[in-house]
This record gives C-alpha cells, sequence and structure tokens, in this order.
C-alpha cells in the first residue's frame, strides 16, 4: 500500500509540473528548455491554455505582453495556474490527495496534503528520494519562471503535509 502511494505521488508530481510550468514568452519559437519528460505534456497543455495565456497578458491586472508577472504570488493566483490546479485538483480527488500552489516572494510552492487516515510516518526518505530523483524538472521549472516572474533567484518548493498539518516532507529547488 505504501508503495502504491508513492508511486501515486510521484505520478502526480509529475503532471503538475508540466500543467503549472510557467510558459516560455513567443519569442522563443517554440523551444523549451524544459526537460523531455513532460515536454509532450506540457506543449499539449501550452495548446489548451494560448487563449488563456493571451488573456492574461492583456488583462487589466497589469501584467506585460510577455506574460511577466510582478510577484509570485499574482503568478500562483492567476487565472492560467489556478485552472489547471482546479483540473489537478479534480484528478487527485480519489487518491487521497489534494494540491494547492501559492507564492511567497520568490517561493512557487507545491503543497500536497494527505488525506485524514494516510499513514504519513516513515514516508520522509521516500518522499526525499523521489524528490532527489526529479531534483532537474524542478531546477527547470525555477528556470522559466525567472521569464515568468519579475522576482530575483526564484525557488520552487515541494512540501508534503500530513492532514493535521505536520510536514512530512519538504525540498527546496533553485535555477541551475
Amino acid at each position: 500500500m505504501k508503495k502504491l502511494l508513492i508511486a501515486c505521488v510521484a505520478t502526480v508530481m509529475m503532471a503538475s509540473f508540466a500543467s503549472c510550468a510557467p510558459k516560455a514568452p513567443a519569442s522563443d519559437n517554440g523551444s523549451s528548455s524544459a526537460p523531455e519528460a513532460s515536454s509532450s505534456v506540457a506543449a499539449n497543455e501550452e495548446d489548451q491554455s494560448s487563449s488563456k495565456a493571451e488573456e492574461s497578458s492583456s488583462d487589466e491586472s497589469g501584467n506585460a505582453s510577455l506574460g511577466t508577472y510582478e510577484t509570485m504570488e499574482e503568478y500562483a493566483a492567476s487565472e492560467e495556474v489556478q485552472s489547471q490546479i482546479a483540473e489537478l485538483k479534480d484528478t487527485l480527488a480519489d487518491s487521497g490527495m489534494e494540491i494547492a500552489i501559492t507564492g511567497e516572494g520568490n517561493k512557487f510552492i507545491y503543497t500536497y496534503t494527505f488525506a485524514e487516515g494516510i499513514p504519513t510516518d516513515g514516508m520522509a526518505d521516500s518522499l526525499k528520494s523521489g524528490l532527489e530523483g526529479q531534483a532537474s524538472t524542478f531546477e527547470s521549472l525555477a528556470g522559466l519562471l525567472k521569464i515568468t516572474v519579475k522576482v530575483d533567484s526564484p525557488v520552487v518548493v515541494v512540501r508534503y503535509v500530513a492532514s493535521d498539518g505536520t510536514e512530512v516532507y519538504s525540498q527546496e529547488f533553485e535555477a541551475k
């Protein structure tokens, strides 16, 4: 059961990176520095959200035409990110896990919360191992955030918390 849950977490994590990754500016002619593992999913998401990106780049919040945001909080709260998170929440509905994305200062934070009744004791080592295996993905995402959000040294944070709010494991990733 524990291994199945961790496998589910890893799968959900990969899906969330692809769907919530910032889109590269239009001037890059479709090239991307995202890892190959998520590039096809990201391409599909980009097609689906291109009209949303255009809307958000010209809306009243003052976003620049390249889709840049002034703060990480503004980007995390954007219609684009929140609509993608809503889709992920639907996907996670039966998994015993919820996701939230927030921004604080220079941090873009993924918070995965395990449902009540899911044992989290002893999971930290497995979660750490899984996150270390995906470090390049998170570092690439942090690099893309440099293009999308006007903050110095963006950091991607992945947090896992138990249903009572206690942190099971957390790790931060900076662009390399």
